[in-house]
């Protein structure tokens, strides 16, 4: 499936879709309903990263999910369709993800799909007397076909090779941990530690904090993400939630 095509159901999405946070997590969206995140991760002119993200509900079991992102040398985008795995009035919230979509490194394009499951439960906290949730999001994906070289039968060096952590990758997982608090009726906080890891390459894993502040109509994130012993920069993250 070429980007093409996906950005033109992305589109249709976006013009069907306008929140929640960043993630679906094993929360279904109500039939009709749509949540929009349109946001902006930078920490220098080399490295932004900007970002959409929309949900949409198909009915009370089904709700379509879009991600895009696009950074200076990279881009992506993936389709989503999640089910429930658990009875709506169980406490706990276990949903399956079925992925489509494309990422692309320095212009080489890999199509890959995947699946995903989500856990999730709401909270109270003893303390502070304060509500708030819990949520692990898990995805893995892979290229329908895995790309080997073979520098010998091509008559190249392989010394001359790139290394292969900047060529796409063929496969990928991911894990992101989530606690949030709602602070006040127009506030709410939460933290997330990210874990990915690539085939090609080794473990990266950050820590994100943010802060939403509710304005009714909109939702403004402002928050931080601090890589992990992978020598990056930390990168601020602005971003605009809408829910309808």
């Amino acid at each position: 499936m070429h980007t093409a095509f996906l950005a033109t159901i992305a589109l249709c999405l976006t013009t069907l879709c306008l929140a929640k946070p960043a993630g679906a997590g094993p929360w279904m969206r109500e039939k009709g309903t749509a949540f929009l995140s349109f946001g902006h991760e930078f920490a220098g002119r080399e490295a932004q990263w900007t970002s959409l993200y929309a949900e949409y509900g198909l009915s009370a079991r089904n709700t379509l999910v879009l991600e895009y992102g696009r950074g200076e040398k990279s881009e992506e985008i993936w389709l989503g369709w999640q089910i429930p795995l658990l009875p709506p009035e169980r406490h706990q919230k276990l949903s399956l993800g079925t992925w489509i979509g494309e990422r692309k490194l320095d212009g080489e394009g890999v199509q890959m799909y995947g699946v995903g499951l989500n856990w999730g439960m709401g909270f109270t906290d003893p303390l502070w007397r304060k509500n708030g949730w819990l949520a692990a999001e898990f995805r893995h994906m892979r290229a329908p076909e895995t790309v080997t070289y073979d520098p010998a039968a091509e008559g190249i060096d392989p010394m001359t090779l790139p290394d292969p952590s900047h060529l796409p990758s063929q496969s990928f997982s991911k894990l992101d941990l989530t606690v949030g608090w709602h602070l006040r009726q127009d506030w709410m906080g939460f933290g997330q530690l990210l874990l990915y890891k690539p085939e090609n390459d080794d473990l990266s894993s950050s820590l994100a904090v943010s802060l939403v502040k509710d304005f009714r109509r909109a939702q403004l994130q402002i928050g931080m993400v601090a890589p992990l012993a992978d020598g990056q920069e930390p990168r601020l993250k602005l971003a605009l939630w809408s829910t309808f």
